[in-house]
């Protein structure tokens, strides 16, 4: 019996977000790839979201998007290299928070005068006070990540955000006030790395895995999500339809970024 996999993205903009004229700052990234060599195919799903901050200097789209390639880059490398997949976060944490420190130190230096040009006051007063490194660090690189890595027998799913995750019929929503741990802030934190879990491929027939724009709509059961994210025909664009009409509809409920990531396991 042949196994498939079906993966799926959709991202929408965020109704407030639009109104205040910034970017998307979520990135979305899937990809399936075989070595013939060794007779094994590979899934890879990755999802970040960028700190909202204040619209006016963050660029936090930036950061997310760099994030979903980079790990994709490298979790390539890992598997190439040998690396057994409940293995692979452990490394795959470290050279995320490197790139991203050796990133901002190249591009924005911290002898580099970068004034912010305004006295905030407030929660925000500690930016009067940072060097342009850690300003670039916080504006342009702070986004969370979250992904998966399947190569057929096993399956690892690992994350550093404050989204949701869904496997098969259990939701797991993680709420950090919206103050996650982004990688790129968590440098030299001790004990940092990716929450993992790891299943057996077979066992997980549905995964999917979105920011926390999609939380209000989790709580109108009426929509039927996720499963209305499944199924259906081969449509590679069918998420991302989704999750265009229920902004058309219930755009009020999406005042942040959303976007969904799945993988259906089917056997045919």
């Amino acid at each position: 019996m042949a196994q498939l996999f079906r993966l799926r993205t959709g991202s929408v903009h965020g109704v407030k977000h639009a109104k205040l004229g910034t970017n998307n700052q979520d990135a979305v990234l899937v990809q399936e790839f075989g070595i013939p060599s060794w007779g094994t195919s590979y899934r890879i799903g990755l999802i970040s979201d960028g700190c909202s901050g204040i619209p006016a200097f963050t660029h936090s789209e930036v950061g997310s998007n760099l994030m979903v390639v980079n790990c994709l880059a490298r979790i390539q490398e890992l598997i190439i290299g040998g690396a057994r997949m409940e293995d692979i976060p452990m490394p795959l944490y470290h050279s995320v928070t490197n790139f991203m420190r050796n990133l901002a130190n190249t591009i924005m230096p911290a002898n580099i005068h970068w004034p912010f040009g305004v006295q905030f006051r407030g929660s925000n007063a500690f930016r009067n006070q940072i060097n342009a490194t850690r300003r670039f660090t916080i504006d342009y690189l702070a986004a969370t990540v979250a992904g998966f890595i399947d190569d057929g027998e096993t399956l690892v799913v690992f994350r550093a955000d404050d989204g949701v995750v869904g496997v098969n019929d259990e939701v797991f929503i993680v709420d950090q006030n919206n103050q996650p741990d982004y990688p790129a802030l968590s440098i030299n934190s001790p004990g940092g790395g990716f929450d993992v879990s790891v299943y057996a491929s077979a066992e997980v027939p549905r995964l999917w895995l979105a920011t926390d724009g999609l939380k209000e709509l989790l709580e109108m059961p009426q929509l039927g999500l996720p499963g209305a994210f499944f199924g259906g025909d081969d449509n590679p664009m069918g998420l991302q339809f989704a999750l265009n009409r229920l902004r058309k509809e219930y755009g009020g409920k999406m005042g942040d970024d959303c976007t969904v990531l799945t993988r259906e396991r089917l056997e045919v």
